[in-house]
C-alpha cells in the first residue's frame, strides 16, 4: 500500500504496508519476498476450525515512515492489529518504538504464527502515536483474504500441528 497525498497532522506518513513471507533487510534498502495476499487453508470436510486457532507460519509486516516537519527529536510507536471479518481483533503486536535519524523508517515485524479460524477478507491495521500520547492514530489497512478449501483427500501428513486456544 502506498501513500500518494502527504500529510500534514504533525504525525510521520506512512508510505509501506506490505506483508509478506520474508523481509531481507539491506544496508540501503529491503528485499520483500512473495507479498502475501490470500491464505488458502486445507480443512479437512465436515470440520470446524475452532476459535483461536493458529498455524505455524513465518511471515513478515514491513511498514516505511516519512518524518513530517517537526517529527525529528519525537519518538513514535507503532502497533499492528488483525481483525476478523466481523470486526472483532484477533491478534495484536506489542508497540515498537522508533525515532528519525534519517528522513525515513522501516519497521519490520516478524510473525511465527497465522489466525486461520476466520474465513473472509481480516484487515490488518497499522497504528501510530508519539510517545505519551493516549489515542492510537490508525493509518492503513491490509486486507488479507482468508479462505478455507477443502484438503486433499487421503491419509495427513503425521507432523501437521494445528494450534488452538483451550
Amino acid at each position: 500500500m502506498l501513500s500518494t497525498r502527504r500529510e500534514c497532522n504533525n504525525m510521520p506518513s506512512l508510505l509501506a504496508l506490505i506483508a509478506c513471507e520474508r523481509v531481507i533487510q539491506e544496508q540501503h534498502g529491503a528485499s520483500l519476498i512473495t507479498l502475501l495476499e490470500d491464505i488458502q487453508v486445507g480443512v479437512i470436510s465436515g470440520a470446524k476450525v475452532p476459535p483461536g486457532t493458529t498455524i505455524p507460519m513465518n511471515w513478515w509486516v514491513y511498514t516505511t515512515w516519512r518524518a513530517e516537519p517537526g517529527d525529528n527529536g519525537k519518538t513514535f510507536e507503532q502497533r499492528l492489529l488483525l481483525f476478523n471479518p466481523g470486526g472483532q481483533l484477533i491478534m495484536e503486536t506489542a508497540p515498537h518504538t522508533f525515532s528519525f535519524e534519517t528522513r525515513m523508517v522501516h519497521v519490520t515485524t516478524k510473525f511465527s504464527n497465522f489466525p486461520i479460524s476466520h474465513e473472509g477478507e481480516c484487515p490488518l491495521k497499522v497504528e501510530i502515536r508519539e510517545v505519551g500520547e493516549q489515542a492510537w492514530i490508525s493509518k492503513a489497512s491490509y486486507p488479507f483474504n482468508i479462505t478455507h478449501a477443502p484438503a486433499p483427500a487421503g491419509p495427513r501428513p503425521s507432523n501437521t500441528v494445528i494450534w488452538h486456544k483451550v
